[in-house]
């Protein structure tokens, strides 16, 4: 019987040849007139060594990178797995096919605002440096029903982290980084797919005790303001 691993490992897989057949699928006689573009929505986080100074700790950090996020774009920019995956999974990783291969050459510990920068160069230099766009960044609180919704608006500390994420982004953007698109995740509070009701990622507080009316958090005044200047 099939492990876990070894279904993801092949689900993954699947997801990457699939994702290449779709740039020669039937919606290619429109994307000249349509300017479309097809892409692929990625998960990650930037990952720093415990002790920068050791050796093991760089590569593991390295290595937690190509295991979460280089698992999905090496195939897409190179046609094959990360070498460090190939190491450690070795031949338990599904192969791709020369057909597929040519296709596809197409928990937080803290907040750490310059992972976004250090994360775009990466991209730039290591990929190829495609067009990204950040379909979700953002700071989630806790729910914490006791609270009134006055003290709930203010959310200072989210203001922190996207003025700190977004000057670093700005940053990259500056150095080469071919950054398209920027989406704060999220609007409003939402059900979290992972988490249900029990974070709240809005600039918008949502009353979910009294009918669901909303309200503005100091940080979409916050946005607001930014967006415009």
């Amino acid at each position: 019987m099939a492990t876990m691993a070894v279904l993801s490992l092949q689900a993954v897989a699947l997801t990457m040849s699939e994702t290449a057949r779709s740039g020669n699928s039937g919606t290619e006689p429109y994307m000249a007139s349509q300017k479309g573009k097809i892409g692929i929505t990625i998960v990650t986080n930037w990952f720093i060594p415990k002790s920068p100074k050791s050796e093991e700790d760089i590569k593991a950090a390295y290595r937690e990178l190509d295991f979460l996020f280089g698992w999905f774009v090496n195939p897409l920019t190179y046609g094959e797995y990360p070498e460090t995956m190939k190491a450690v999974v070795g031949h338990r990783l599904p192969k791709f096919t020369k057909e597929e291969s040519a296709l596809t050459a197409l928990n937080w510990l803290f907040i750490y605002p310059k992972g976004i920068y250090d994360l775009m160069l990466y991209v730039r230099d290591k990929y190829k440096n495609p067009p990204i766009y950040i379909t979700e960044n953002g700071l989630a609180d806790a729910n914490n029903a006791s609270l009134p919704v006055k003290e709930a608006l203010k959310d200072g500390l989210r203001i922190r982290y996207l003025a700190s994420h977004l000057q670093y982004l700005s940053k990259a953007i500056k150095e080469g980084a071919n950054v398209k698109g920027y989406y704060q995740w999220a609007f409003w509070d939402d059900f979290e797919w992972d988490a249900g009701y029990t974070v709240r990622f809005g600039m918008v507080y949502i009353d979910f005790k009294n009918n669901l009316k909303r309200y503005m958090k100091y940080s979409a005044y916050w946005f607001k303001m930014f967006l415009l200047h």
